[in-house]
């Protein structure tokens, strides 16, 4: 990780939306289990965690493509970008 250091209240942000989640899948599976449903509790821990872990992932783990110009184009620009290769 050369070019940026993580914070620590970001890192303990990160790792309580986690338990955050496992908390709120521990309470949905409980619920499941205790009507005799057949998924139960380890199944919604690693389904909210998962989710959670791929939310955090998307909105945090690409940050660093945000500053290249070249990435946000518009529909207008590819346009023209593909007008121009076709009549070279």
């Amino acid at each position: 990780m050369t070019g940026y250091s993580m914070s620590l209240a970001f890192q303990a942000e990160c790792c309580l939306r986690l338990v955050l989640s496992a908390a709120c899948g521990l309470a949905i599976g409980y619920e499941r289990t205790s009507r005799l449903k057949e998924a139960g509790i380890r199944t919604h821990i690693i389904v909210a965690m998962g989710a959670a872990l791929m939310m955090q992932v998307s909105k945090y783990g690409f940050f660093d493509l945000a500053g290249i110009k070249e990435l946000i184009m518009s529909a207008y620009d590819l346009r023209k970008q593909r007008e121009e290769q076709d009549n070279w």
